[in-house]
């Protein structure tokens, strides 16, 4: 009889106790990983190649995107080669055809997500088609498809868990130029003029573990990550929101984020990412446009003297936390031929028309609500015909750009021959970027000092709130 018991309690009670124990936890992994699957980005990773080739690690398939055809199972190892001819996309496997189509190519997982979490007596297990909870001693619990209605709750709160891939999968692009190893799956299309379209699709969360160690560098500190990510996955988000009709959400430059995809990832950025995994950054309940940049040379400022519009979540503050010895007080020296060489350039970047003979002198119109950044400025000299031409440029952003500088945090000193004309200028300034919501080196600043993730963002971002799944 005492044998029989033990056996219940061993093949029963047990098992059915270390799935209760998960079953109940308020906090589910599950749920976030379903959350952050329904949560996708699409990077437009590569615009106008006539050639590209892929491999892939792991289980893919590659799929007509329209028909849902399955045109092959990949095995690791096979090098497949778009080319396009007559507006077809030629496709080759290890240098023989394999065929010629008018539709988009996906290369896909072949499953759905497989995940797994790992506690000390239970493992929970899904291959995309099935859910299963193996106890401690061997025995296997169906549990279904529907992963969003587990919880998981530990007997003394919630736990520390083990999720991830059994077999990390990864695609292999060959572009113009390099080669880089990309998670999620990549779309192939021909573009309005002709030539190849690469677009990686993935969940936000994977998109960020390639873009949080691009924009910031690892060394800057967990909680400068953290928030870097929080402002990575708010303008991520948001860029997807306005651009759900366009082919792709994001460039993968500074263009967007940068996004140096699987190659670029660090176990310390990716710690970041999951350790804030759904938070986002919302102004009166909706996604605000977090916008940062490297180093404020000591202010940040207002949108409205920046770029143009008022947002009430960018205002410009005193910012001690920033300083450095990297972009503090650099020095600019032009002579008045570079000026003029450099103005050109600046007004054509901008859009404008004319173009200067020779630039004669620079005038400070107004400064920002600092008082730090120059907001306008008026450019005087002769234009290409000899004839006197006068240019205003603003708001600072454009000032910077006009002058090729780092940060319109800046002063100069005009030198000038004896009879009056200009000859040199120099320029002294701090700061590199646009100057609006995070400094990057502002928020390493804070960490340092100890200020968490939460307060670095509510310094930068005016009246803001960080709030969990993905602001839903």
């Amino acid at each position: 009889m005492g044998n029989l018991r033990h056996s219940v309690f061993v093949t029963f009670f047990i098992p059915v106790m270390a799935l209760l124990l998960i079953f109940q936890l308020t906090s589910s992994l599950y749920a976030k990983t379903a959350q952050a699957e329904t949560h996708r980005v699409r990077v437009g990773l590569i615009t106008n190649a006539d050639k590209l080739a892929f491999k892939t690690t792991g289980k893919y398939q590659l799929i007509n995107k329209n028909s849902g055809e399955i045109i092959a199972n990949l095995k690791p190892g096979e090098r497949w080669e778009l080319t396009v001819n007559n507006n077809r996309m030629v496709l080759t496997k290890n240098g023989e055809p394999a065929g010629e189509f008018n539709d988009p190519l996906v290369v896909q997982g072949a499953t759905a997500t497989p995940v797994s979490i790992l506690s000390a007596v239970t493992t929970i297990s899904s291959n995309g088609s099935n859910l299963a909870a193996l106890s401690g001693d061997g025995k296997v619990t169906n549990l279904g498809t529907d992963l969003s209605k587990y919880q998981v709750r530990s007997a003394s709160g919630v736990q520390p868990m083990t999720a991830g891939n059994s077999e990390l999968a990864l695609i292999t692009l060959e572009g113009p130029g390099n080669t880089k190893r990309y998670r999620g799956d990549m779309e192939f299309k021909i573009s309005n003029t002709g030539q190849l379209v690469a677009i990686n699709e993935l969940p936000v969360e994977e998109y960020l573990y390639g873009v949080v160690p691009s924009e910031m560098p690892v060394s800057f500190g967990l909680e400068a990550l953290k928030a870097q990510a929080l402002a990575a996955r708010t303008y991520a988000l948001r860029a997807a929101l306005n651009n759900k009709n366009m082919d792709f959400d994001l460039a993968p430059t500074d263009a967007s984020q940068v996004y140096g995809g699987y190659d670029a990832e660090s176990p310390m950025a990716n710690r970041a990412v999951q350790e804030t995994a759904g938070e986002v950054i919302t102004y009166q309940g909706q996604l605000i446009d977090a916008v940062f940049f490297s180093s404020s040379g000591g202010f940040t400022d207002n949108s409205e003297d920046v770029w143009k519009n008022y947002v009430p979540y960018l205002r410009w503050k005193e910012d001690p936390y920033d300083k450095n010895d990297k972009h503090y007080n650099w020095v600019v020296y032009n002579t008045v031929d570079q000026l003029t060489n450099r103005v050109n350039q600046g007004l054509a970047q901008l859009g404008y028309q004319q173009q200067f003979g020779q630039v004669q002198a620079l005038e400070e119109v107004a400064r920002t609500s600092s008082g730090a950044r120059v907001k306008a400025m008026r450019i005087n000299g002769l234009g290409l015909d000899g004839s006197p031409l006068t240019v205003e440029v603003a708001n600072a952003d454009r000032v910077r750009v006009v002058l090729g500088l780092k940060s319109s945090l800046f002063t100069w000193e005009q030198q000038r021959d004896e009879a009056g004309n200009l000859t040199a200028i120099t320029i002294t300034g701090s700061g590199w970027g646009h100057g609006l919501g995070m400094s990057q080196y502002g928020a390493r600043g804070m960490a340092e000092q100890g200020y968490n993730y939460r307060q670095i963002l509510q310094y930068y971002y005016t009246g803001v709130d960080i709030v969990p799944n993905y602001g839903r």
